[in-house]
């Protein structure tokens, strides 16, 4: 990352592109020639971003895998790394075809659009391809050598050892090319006729190809010269050869001739490469990237280089943790252990090896081994993979190799083959700890126990990190936060031989009997009696509910009279029940909740009270109920808390334990002031959403003033409903942290307000909940005060 602004992270490789774009445009536009338009630069610049995007990605599955897949092909989120061949063969193919569309000169074009191109590039491989730490170079003793950091492709590839930096010696090739194609173009008195264009290609495609044998990155790893980056290079040199000798071929014959020899003996003996690379290929599943904890196939195949029988050995090594699945015939060598080579020697294993061997080995003949297995690090994997065959007659001091040459060595300095996957983070630390406990026989003596508490007492330690499968230290603090608190401040349960045994149990079962003793937690029975203590009753949840409508305090006091009208347990927090002569009946949480029950209630009981609710909801004339002159009340209502950012109400499960608080919050400051009066008939706003979205239009409203927005409150909500006071409040949670601001708007035209924060493991119950969402006791307590302290101030 460059710099972040405004909570937006900003890349170094993104920003250098786009300075190159920007630079480019308006070299462009400040030369372009009489003939072009300039709705035509700006179709060329669309075309070269398409080309960024869409050829880099084709050209990078042809290249990196030809057995790529269609759904791998068109799926626009797997991101590779942009290729300079890509984008130019594309642009090159477009440019052409819409020349010709709208009849434009193809070879002056050309020559304009390569020539400002160039400074572009150059500085996008100088700023971008550099600090990115992409397209980097290999290991060198040159005192021009650089390392990168660890999280980028060069760091992860070579750590703190020094290598070539590609990337400059691209950029400053290229402005070099531009430099001398400049004066060219100058001392040819600006003609253009392509010779710019091809020359361009040329010298451009040759410095790719002579700086492509310094590379350390794929490019040398190629599984087949068809798709080489070398014939890449070799291809477009010889097109630029074609376009700039379109006049002599007899010329361009002679010179390409002489190139071909020069090429042959530059490629062949001053940088060797695999005599036999189409001999050992590597095919893997997923491709691109493998989740922590997830199955990754192998498919290796090697082909017998000799001409005659040979004994061949098939050897896969890793450079982090994986788990390799047995399978017959194959054998496994963890690190620290050690095995007897085909010369009879004694090796030490410094990182995991799995190997296949194979008698009587054909001449040309192909074998083929699948190694599955599971990757317990995140980060890069890479898989160092070579044949070795040796003649059965073992007095014969000879051995050939798959591949012969390589610029990567495995750990006893043979040249492999290397395969590059990228772990990803599986953020759910139960999941991987039960994996982990899964596979603890195949690990060193108490090495999950020692990571365990080494992850409790520093959440942020990568290496700990990266061993439980994460990478973002906030995913695991979340994850630990209760198992810490139980066990941090207890080093007997820490130093305990069963501590990963009892916490495999407590994660899959919270309420096992022998993992709450072994953490001494609350057996299950008690814990059930204080859970129904910390709960509000049926009833006290039905009330809190009901009274927030209109009529639903009359209802309430008139149930509470009959003393035959029970509130039960609906089985569901989305649904009320009542009891009556042994009869359950439900009904759903709507906005009409107070009309079904009294309509059900008519019915069972046709002569009685309840019939004053239904007349006072059906009489739509009288909307409200007129004061006397000496009421001395102060008529409150309650609107839903909630979410300042999305505009909305707080989410359905967590609504109702606030709807609970606020209700038992109100009793409290009922009981200490009996002037107010919370919900009564004809003095009411009923808590719908409707009603909620006009108050979170008023209040939220940017371009009004705070007393505006007051005056309208009281006008379009208070006053029609002769209402004297609405309660509500934001609440949002931020990371850990919990805000609940609670209003109390006064139609004078006066606001109260009152805030409190919980952290959130203070404010959710976690393992002792069923559900994550159920608030704490003490939660209930700090905010029903709070209540109580926002009508003190009345």
């Amino acid at each position: 990352m460059l710099f972040e602004i405004f909570a937006i992270k900003v890349y170094s490789y993104g920003f250098a592109t786009i300075i190159a774009c920007c630079i480019c445009i308006c070299l462009v536009l400040r030369t372009y020639p009489d003939y072009l338009e300039l709705n035509d630069i700006v179709n060329f610049c669309l075309i070269a971003l398409c080309s960024m995007f869409f050829a880099d990605k084709l050209l990078f599955f042809i290249s990196k895998n030809f057995y790529f897949s269609i759904e791998e092909l068109t799926n626009l989120s797997i991101q590779p790394m942009h290729s300079f061949y890509g984008t130019l063969w594309m642009a090159i193919i477009l440019i052409v075809i819409y020349c010709i569309f709208k009849k434009i000169p193809v070879y002056p074009t050309l020559d304009f659009l390569l020539l400002n191109a160039i400074p572009a590039l150059a500085i996008q491989r100088i700023f971008g391809c550099f600090m990115a730490g992409c397209c980097y170079g290999c290991p060198t003793d040159l005192p021009w050598g650089v390392s990168f950091p660890g999280n980028s492709p060069a760091g992860m590839a070579f750590g703190n050892i020094a290598i070539h930096p590609t990337q400059l010696y691209y950029g400053f090739i290229a402005l070099l090319i531009y430099a001398g194609l400049y004066i060219y173009h100058k001392r040819t008195h600006f003609q253009s006729n392509g010779n710019i264009f091809g020359l361009g290609l040329m010298v451009l495609s040759l410095s790719y190809l002579l700086i492509s044998y310094f590379r350390g990155d794929h490019l040398n790893n190629l599984s087949s010269f068809l798709f080489n980056y070398k014939l890449f290079s070799f291809g477009t040199f010889v097109f630029g050869l074609m376009i700039f000798f379109k006049k002599n071929m007899s010329y361009l014959i002679r010179n390409f001739s002489l190139f071909m020899i020069l090429f042959s003996i530059i490629n062949f003996t001053c940088f060797p490469t695999s005599l036999y690379a189409s001999g050992l290929t590597i095919k893997r599943t997923p491709y691109a990237s493998v989740k922590w904890g997830k199955t990754l196939t192998l498919e290796i195949e090697a082909t017998n280089p000799g001409d005659k029988q040979l004994t061949g050995l098939i050897t896969v090594s890793f450079n982090s943790k994986v788990i390799v699945i047995p399978k017959k015939h194959l054998k496994l060598f963890p690190k620290g252990s050690s095995y007897y080579n085909s010369k009879n020697q004694l090796i030490q294993v410094k990182s995991q090896v799995a190997k296949r061997q194979f008698n009587k080995w054909l001449p040309q003949a192909n074998k083929k081994i699948i190694i599955k297995c599971i990757p317990i690090q995140t980060g890069l994997l890479r898989i160092f993979v070579r044949a070795a065959f040796v003649p059965e007659n073992t007095s014969e001091n000879k051995q050939w190799n798959l591949p012969d040459y390589s610029t990567t060595k495995d750990q006893l300095g043979y040249p492999v083959k290397v395969c590059r996957i990228f772990v990803d983070e599986s953020p759910d630390f139960f999941r991987n700890f039960l994996f982990l406990s899964k596979y603890e026989h195949t690990m060193k003596s108490d090495e999950l126990k020692l990571m365990f508490n080494k992850l409790l007492d520093n959440p942020d330690d990568i290496s700990t990190l990266v061993y439980f499968g994460f990478i973002t230290p906030k995913y695991a603090k979340k994850s630990i936060r209760d198992l810490s608190n139980m066990i941090v401040n207890s080093p007997q349960i820490r130093q305990s031989s069963d501590l990963i045994k009892n916490t495999r149990l407590f994660i899959k079962d919270p309420k096992n009997s022998q993992a709450r003793k072994f953490f001494n937690l609350i057996p299950i029975e008690q814990l059930s009696e204080q859970k129904n203590s910390i709960n509000l009753s049926y009833k006290e949840i039905a009330k809190g509910y009901i009274m927030s409508f209109k009529c639903g305090n009359d209802l309430i006091q008139m149930i509470e009279s009959d003393g035959d009208i029970f509130f039960e347990s609906s089985g569901d927090t989305d649904s009320i029940a009542i009891r009556y002569q042994n009869q359950i009946h439900t009904f759903k949480k709507t906005s009409n909740i107070v009309y079904d029950i009294v309509m059900q209630l008519v019915r069972i009981k046709p002569n009685s009270q309840y019939n004053k609710i239904v007349a006072a909801l059906n009489n739509k004339k009288n909307k409200t109920k007129k004061r006397d002159k000496d009421d001395k009340s102060i008529y409150v209502t309650f609107l839903n808390l909630f979410e300042p950012i999305k505009k909305r109400a707080i989410s359905s499960e967590l609504n109702i334990n606030i709807q609970e608080i606020i209700f038992q919050g109100i009793m409290k400051a009922i009981s200490k002031y009996p002037f107010i009066r919370y919900n009564e008939w004809g003095h009411t706003i009923e808590n719908t959403p409707e009603n909620l979205d006009k108050m979170i239009s008023i209040t939220l409203n940017p371009h009004k003033s705070p007393i505006e927005k007051k005056v309208d409150l009281t006008k379009k909500l208070m006053i029609p409903n002769d209402v004297d006071a609405i309660l509500s409040g934001i609440l949002f949670i931020k990371e850990d942290l919990v805000d609940i601001r609670l209003y109390l708007f006064l139609k004078t035209n006066k606001v109260i307000q009152r805030s409190i924060y919980f952290q959130k493991n203070d404010f959710f119950c976690g393992f002792e909940k069923s559900s994550n969402n159920e608030i704490c006791k003490k939660v209930f307590e700090n905010i029903s005060n709070l209540v109580v302290d926002l009508f003190d101030s009345l």
